[in-house]
């Protein structure tokens, strides 16, 4: 089923300031810092679902850490990522 997913950076100071003090995403099973490596890994083994990929990839992305020059499937992925989805959006300004 589509969906949208917006995505923010935060820049924090310490891993510590970053850390939420409510659980409100139920399906969050913690969190924390990871290497890029790590999670790179844990994609290719599917350990994470479908829309948290997402999101790790966007990330990697737009942080040049998966490029044109260094992934075959960069376009397909690119494409996927940023599709036309088959329902409105945003309201119609008219």
């Amino acid at each position: 089923m589509p969906q949208m997913v917006h995505v923010y950076d935060m820049e924090v100071a310490s891993l510590e300031d970053a850390v939420p003090r409510r659980n409100l995403d139920k399906r969050a099973r913690g969190y924390g810092a990871a290497l890029t490596k790590h999670i790179k890994e844990g994609l290719l083994r599917g350990e994470y679902d479908r829309c948290s990929s997402a999101v790790f990839i966007n990330f990697f992305i737009r942080h040049g850490l998966i490029t044109v020059d260094d992934e075959p499937d960069y376009a397909e992925i690119e494409t996927r990522l940023h599709r036309r989805l088959p329902f409105p959006v945003a309201p119609r300004l008219v």
